[in-house]
């Protein structure tokens, strides 16, 4: 057997047995990027600079990080993979709390719906790769 391979996983498996965690961590990436993106172009919206990079980069930033931090241990480790995923899902948490108010003017006429929603739509992203990673890694939580 392979070092740091679990016993119960084939090779190629991936750290739970339910494929590659490749694509996800593509998605990841990907995603982790577009969060970044509101903090270089505002998209019409009057914000604070430094308040995009505490509500885009710095998650974006955090995203990316755990991508790395998965491909730089081999995608091997359930509980790497899983903590990962916690990062990245209060990263998630974090953005979409901290845009329930401009929602909250796009709602109210305050502000166009093109900008929120482009804004908006970094937060939900994020989060829902959050979800989708900690429930594909759940099982590493309690390792």
């Amino acid at each position: 057997m392979a070092p740091n391979v679990e016993p119960e996983n084939e090779p190629g498996s991936g750290p739970t047995g339910v494929g590659s965690p490749l694509p996800l961590l593509a998605v990841a990436l990907v995603v982790g990027v577009y969060a970044m993106a509101p903090g270089i172009y505002l998209g019409g919206l009057h914000v604070k600079p430094g308040a995009e990079i505490v509500d885009h980069v710095v998650p974006g930033v955090a995203v990316i990080a755990m991508v790395a931090v998965c491909l730089s241990s081999g995608v091997r480790s359930v509980a790497v993979m899983a903590y990962s995923g916690v990062v990245v899902l209060l990263a998630g948490l974090w953005m979409v709390l901290t845009h329930i108010g401009l929602f909250r003017q796009a709602a109210g006429g305050q502000v166009s719906w093109g900008p929120a929603g482009y804004h908006c739509s970094t937060a939900t992203l994020v989060f829902l790769v959050g979800l989708t990673w900690v429930w594909r890694y759940r099982r590493g939580l309690s390792d």
